[in-house]
């Protein structure tokens, strides 16, 4: 294999390493580690595509290695960490406890439905993800994790099924989700550019999970945008 291809192969196996760290964290009990390490996860992941595009070293084995590192990082993972905080909370055999377990599972299962299906189309090029891609939803959970125990959101706990639910529910959807890449309005090119600085800077030195969550929401209110537009177009 060509040194070209090593460089985005190895990125993409930091994120798979960090991944594992993350399910070894929140099996130990220690869930704010976990959820840090899906977050950078999310940086890594990025960044695997973009020295690929910038080496010209996309390749099938690249693909199903992002494809299964992904499926570990942000399906996975996100799972072993609010399955260990259910496990906390709820007594076991009660409603609450087999609720939340189901919620983790469908999460899971949805998310390794949405990478096999966004494999078998990724040959098309398009400016949008049909789906919430996984990268999102394990960043979105993770950041809203670190956002509820930073700032005492008790009260979000009994929800918290519901919205891994709906996030299973968003990544095997047909909603149209932009992708983010350049495009030709260079203001927009350089306010994600400073968004992703902000994101990275957030995340390495592990402050403002608020400022992540609200990104997340932010890419959430954008794919809603382009999926509204697309339907009255289609009309």
């Amino acid at each position: 294999m060509s040194f070209k291809y090593f460089i985005p192969n190895a990125i993409t196996s930091g994120g798979l390493f960090l991944g594992l760290l993350s399910v070894f964290s929140a099996t130990n009990g220690d869930l704010s580690g976990a959820a840090w390490l899906i977050l950078l996860c999310v940086i890594i992941d990025k960044c695997d595509g973009i020295a690929a595009r910038a080496l010209s070293a996309d390749s099938k084995f690249g693909i199903e290695m992002d494809s299964f590192s992904d499926f570990v990082t942000f399906g996975i993972a996100p799972g072993v960490l609010y399955l260990s905080l259910f496990n906390e909370l709820y007594e076991p055999l009660s409603f609450p406890f087999f609720a939340s377990h189901f919620a983790v599972v469908v999460f899971v299962l949805c998310s390794s439905y949405r990478l096999a299906r966004f494999n078998s189309v990724s040959s098309e090029k398009t400016d949008y993800f049909t789906g919430f891609p996984t990268t999102f939803c394990g960043g979105v959970t993770s950041s809203f994790f670190l956002t509820m125990e930073k700032q005492g959101w008790d009260g979000a706990i009994p929800y918290l099924p519901a919205a891994l639910i709906l996030l299973a529910f968003l990544m095997v959807s047909n909603f149209r989700v932009p992708k983010v890449k350049p495009y030709k309005n260079r203001l927009y090119n350089i306010f994600q550019a400073v968004l992703f600085a902000a994101v990275f800077i957030a995340t390495v030195l592990r402050i403002y999970p608020e400022f992540l969550f609200s990104a997340g929401i932010l890419y959430t209110l954008s794919g809603v945008f382009v999926n509204v537009r697309w339907r009255v177009g289609a009309g």
